[in-house]
């Protein structure tokens, strides 16, 4: 069962310069219903939600989708990076 979370930075490249970042509540997701959002921010997320079938998962994206739209969606335990290139 995969966990993920919305977190304040998008992810870069693997390997790059680690950097700070919060993180919103848990999502456990039984089924992987929210794979698809990975790498998408809560806008997104909130324009696709209808895409998942169970109401109790969908109801809580929808609300930390809502208090972080510009926050991205990622597994839980996802090390942020720096998307840059130096």
């Amino acid at each position: 069962m995969p966990n993920y979370r919305f977190y304040s930075r998008r992810n870069g490249y693997e390997g790059g310069t680690p950097l700070k970042y919060f993180y919103s509540r848990l999502v456990k997701d039984t089924c992987n219903e929210s794979e698809k959002f990975v790498d998408k921010s809560g806008k997104e997320i909130l324009q696709n939600v209808c895409l998942i079938n169970n109401e109790s998962l969908k109801e809580i994206i929808l609300d930390i989708a809502k208090k972080y739209s510009i926050w991205y969606y990622y597994q839980d335990g996802t090390k942020i990076n720096d998307t840059r290139i130096y």
